[in-house]
């Protein structure tokens, strides 16, 4: 079967689409997203700026591109009880945070996204938004079997858990391991769980 031009031309730019994203996570993991630069990134993925703005209108853009696509969605399983699920939940969070390129640089991203509304709109949508429903979901059952307060707002619950390991994680003032995620679960938890009489 003969091979049109389009068809060559799109699997062109598919393979120098997949050498700029591919340049971008080895580049953000060497330098970090400070020192990261479109020159840098055309010259790894040996393609010309132009073809990078062509795709992506900025630094920004092209580095989120790269971290929807490889974060992992994967949910650790659900444990026998509520706060060992929620504990896995927060260890997954610490793991990803600190021991992946896209992780180590996603505070500084969080800051650009503070003045770019549509960095932010893509980061809320793709990424923030399918992990916290994930939590909304089991904080909704647990709430539906009388384990937790129903009178409670579960985001508060899913921010009171987070909130903490976000504010450590993106200022860098205190350590942030499992011990302390698992601090704040059961704290949480010892305030949303039905009184008792």
């Amino acid at each position: 079967m003969t091979t049109t031009g389009a068809e060559r031309t799109q699997r062109r730019s598919e393979r120098s689409r997949r050498a700029i994203l591919d340049s971008t996570y080895e580049l953000l993991d060497e330098v970090g997203y400070q020192a990261l630069t479109i020159e840098a990134i055309a010259a790894r993925a040996k393609v010309g700026k132009q073809t990078i703005y062509r795709w992506w209108g900025s630094k920004s853009a092209v580095v989120l591109d790269v971290f929807l696509e490889r974060s992992s969605t994967a949910v650790p399983p659900d444990g026998p009880t509520l706060d060992v699920t929620l504990k896995r939940r927060a260890e997954r969070f610490i793991e990803v945070f600190h021991r992946t390129p896209l992780g180590r640089n996603l505070g500084v991203l969080l800051g650009e996204a503070q003045a770019d509304d549509e960095l932010r709109a893509v980061l809320v949508d793709q990424w923030f938004g399918p992990r916290r429903e994930s939590i909304r979901v089991t904080l909704v059952e647990a709430q539906r079997s009388g384990e937790l307060r129903a009178d409670l707002d579960v985001d508060t619950i899913i921010d009171a858990i987070y909130g903490p390991l976000w504010y450590r994680m993106v200022f860098a003032h205190a350590h942030v391991d499992v011990a302390f995620a698992h601090e704040i679960v059961d704290a949480v938890l010892s305030g949303v769980r039905p009184r008792t009489s």
